[in-house]
């Protein structure tokens, strides 16, 4: 180590360099500037930003209020975010947030250094060819893209220490002193963000199956070994789910198979240079749209290397005969076969199989499996096999030129360890100028508030201890792996941030994509009719709720819910409002009331009763139908096929025409699926002419529990046949009701639930 340590402190000073001479206005003033004001990005500064100046421990709570979220589902980092809190006590830091996680992602690169370098020495590699390579490396790795995308996902040192504290685990004598540094990476790998202690497991987990492969012969020897390989592979993984289980909130969340079998690796996600002009050229005969969450591209030499291998392979089962060896040793062997494996499951093997004339997607394997499910960017995990195959790369054709120079050739090796090193840096330097953002984001957000905005805060209360939260509307949320993207949602959403750092009063929604499916919902549910019980509310105390809109951007439901908040003042185009949280308590008793009043009028029978002829209702209640899942009464419509046809009825014929309203519950969660495309397909009887009208379902904000009502009003004509088609899989349907508009309708279930216009009482 002593003596590798001048060349390690070599290394640094080189990638500073680099870094300074890219990003020198972050390393001068840190605070000033954002990588990137994206969504993903614009969060994971809020969060940290907001949880070192207002937080501790390991609920986040400034968004999802009032429940927070668990800081391992929000790409949080409660290690560096808790150190930084104790650190606060010492020497004030809570201001500067914006800094410490820009100056820990270029820490990362620096940390990578000397993990890369070691490993490349460990293999007898000369000083100068391992910097070479640490720096190709390092500019060429996939996370690097992630300073502008995801930012917690672009600390690259985290694989790389796992690998080297590994090797040193396997080799060195004091095993409990590596085993235990490589459990305490893990660790913070894990309380960093989840996908690392992921990585961290499978890549052990791969390494025993890899061991028991080689060693199979002589397992006797190794099977202590690898049990207690096994314990230091399970031990961070699972310490670290039971305390998220006994300190999170919620264990509902959203189902992500479908993401999982979307954001997958692929061979040209790994293999294919990104290069334009040959994207351009093969294209039209192949399809290259694979998942950015895929990308994990090794460089020209390396597929090079890549497709030697194949063909050796190929060539030695033909021919019978080991003439063509592409291996290193019996170590190297195992790490590049447990890469390899880590390889084929973030291609989403076996759960899909990709490249088949037929694709084969065997879903059912994730119904058995549902905390694979949950993973939403399996492609991430080919990063293991980004280090290694490079690595390993790296030392082939190293020893391929001592081969050749000990044959006696003089110039030939020199120029073709040249070449490699070339086209190889020539990569790197393409994907660091892709991966660094072209222009640098001033930060307006996340700092002091300027005069006008303290004397605002002041002069309106704007805290805590007057409100209790922030509603931001047009309303957005992040559904199960889709980030809020609307533009306009976006902006406010960054001032409704800016306003919350300032006073410390949290956000209501929240733009976290690992929200649990009922809080997410109920946050919904602000916008919902006064015939829907705001379940949130039960969780909230009675402090007003302090709103910001922008005028002429609001849908029906936010115009309705602003009746009843009282104006405040304008900001920067953002209008600020207060709203009394017991207006929407007193407008859902109201309704109750008048609902009441209004049955005891109705006429009809024991089971629905309304005030126009029962004649002009349609009304399916599919009671006789079999289900899990009911939204009333004992049985809902359920199809797990792709389309589910309510209803397909000449409904002038059954006495019902002129103006309308539809309305029904579609169940929000499902085994793989979460939103539908409804429509309504309106054809005349005596030709093919129809038109299809489809339903709006992202501006219904109608929830009770777990389901969701849509409505749509339509002028049902004579001599026409209307069809409604719902559009997915595991579609969940149950009471459908037709109506005349303004009409009143009251059901009885058998159950004795009551409905009042399609609304539980």
């Amino acid at each position: 180590m002593k003596r590798n340590l001048p060349a390690i402190l070599s290394l640094i000073a080189l990638i500073f360099v680099i870094l300074f001479l890219t990003l020198h206005p972050v390393l001068k003033q840190p605070n000033s500037f954002l990588f990137s004001d994206g969504n993903e990005s614009i969060n994971n500064y809020f969060n940290i930003s907001w949880f070192i100046k207002h937080d501790k421990g390991f609920i986040f709570n400034g968004d999802n209020y009032p429940y927070g979220n668990h800081v391992q589902n929000t790409n949080n980092q409660p290690l560096l975010y808790n150190t930084c809190r104790l650190t606060d006590k010492i020497s004030p830091i809570s201001d500067f947030g914006v800094a410490i996680f820009n100056l820990s992602l270029l820490l990362s690169l620096l940390l990578a250094a000397p993990f890369i370098f070691l490993i490349l020495r460990h293999y007898k590699l000369p000083i100068w060819y391992s910097i070479v390579i640490s720096l190709i490396v390092i500019f060429l790795s996939p996370q690097l893209a992630y300073i502008s995308q995801s930012p917690t996902m672009a600390y690259i040192a985290f694989i790389p220490m796992f690998w080297y504290l590994l090797i040193r685990y396997q080799k060195s004598d004091k095993s409990w002193l590596w085993g235990s540094l490589l459990i305490l990476s893990g660790f913070i790998g894990g309380f960093t963000n989840k996908y690392y202690v992921g990585f961290y497991s499978s890549f052990l987990f791969t390494m025993i199956i890899s061991e028991l492969i080689i060693q199979w012969g002589n397992l006797k020897q190794y099977y202590r070994k690898l049990l207690i390989l096994f314990g230091v592979a399970l031990i961070p993984i699972t310490v670290i789910a039971i305390i998220n289980h006994f300190t999170t909130q919620s264990n509902t969340y959203d189902n992500n198979s479908w993401s999982f079998l979307t954001h997958h690796a692929s061979p040209f996600s790994i293999f294919m240079p990104n290069a334009p002009e040959l994207r351009n050229l093969i294209q039209n005969l192949i399809n290259l749209n694979y998942s950015f969450e895929g990308r994990a591209y090794v460089g020209l030499p390396a597929t090079l290397l890549a497709l030697s291998m194949i063909f050796a392979f190929f060539h030695n089962l033909v021919t019978k005969k080991k003439n063509i060896s592409l291996y290193i040793d019996n170590e190297m062997n195992g790490f590049l076969l447990a890469a390899f494996l880590v390889l084929l499951f973030s291609m989403c093997f076996p759960f899909k199989i990709i490249g088949w004339p037929v694709k084969i997607q065997l879903k059912f394997l994730l119904d058995w499996l549902p905390q694979i499910g949950r993973i939403s960017y399996p492609g991430r995990f080919s990063w293991i096999f980004y280090y290694v195959f490079t690595i390993y790369t790296a030392i082939f054709f190293y020893n391929l030129y001592i081969k050749m120079k000990a044959k006696g050739f003089v110039k030939f090796p020199v120029l073709f360890l040249s070449f490699v090193i070339m086209f190889w840096t020539i990569d790197a330097a393409i994907n660091a100028k892709k991966s660094f953002p072209k222009q640098l984001i001033t930060n307006s957000i996340f700092n002091k508030p300027n005069e006008n905005e303290k004397e605002l805060i002041q002069q309106y209360q704007l805290d805590t201890s007057y409100f209790q939260a922030i509603f931001a509307m047009p309303f957005s949320y992040a559904t199960s792996n889709n980030s809020v993207s609307d533009t306009t949602s976006i902006h406010l959403l960054k001032q409704a941030m800016k306003w919350s750092y300032n006073t410390g009063i949290p956000l209501v929604q929240s733009a976290e994509t690992q929200t649990p499916t009922e809080q997410k919902l109920s946050s919904i549910q602000l916008l919902s009719e006064s015939s829907i019980k705001k379940s949130r509310l039960d969780d909230m105390n009675d402090k007003p709720l302090l709103i910001m809109y922008l005028k002429n951007k609001l849908n029906q439901s936010e115009e309705q819910l602003l009746k009843h908040a009282k104006h405040l003042f304008i900001y920067n185009n953002t209008n600020f409002a207060l709203l009394d949280v017991n207006t929407l308590k007193e407008s859902h008793k109201n309704w109750l009331d008048y609902s009441e009043q209004t049955i005891s009028i109705l006429k009809g029978n024991d089971s629905i009763k309304a005030d126009v002829a029962l004649r002009r209702i349609m009304y399916l209640s599919f009671d006789t139908e079999s289900s899990k899942n009911t939204f009333a009464g004992k049985g809902a419509l359920y199809e797990k096929k792709k389309t589910a046809t309510i209803f397909d009825e000449n409904l002038s014929e059954l006495g019902i025409q002129g103006n309308y309203n539809l309305s029904f519950w579609v169940q929000t969660t499902s085994k793989r699926q979460t939103t539908y495309k409804i429509q309504l397909v309106e054809q005349h009887t005596n030709n093919e002419q129809s038109d299809t009208i489809q339903l709006n379902t992202l501006q219904a904000y109608n929830y009770y529990n777990l389901w969701q009502q849509v409505q749509h009003n339509i002028h049902i004509k004579p001599n026409y046949k209307y069809r409604l088609d719902v559009m997915g899989q595991h579609i969940c349907i149950d009471e459908v009701l037709l109506k005349p508009q303004k009409s009143n309708v009251w059901i009885k279930k058998d159950d004795d639930t009551e409905l009042f216009n399609n609304f539980i009482r």
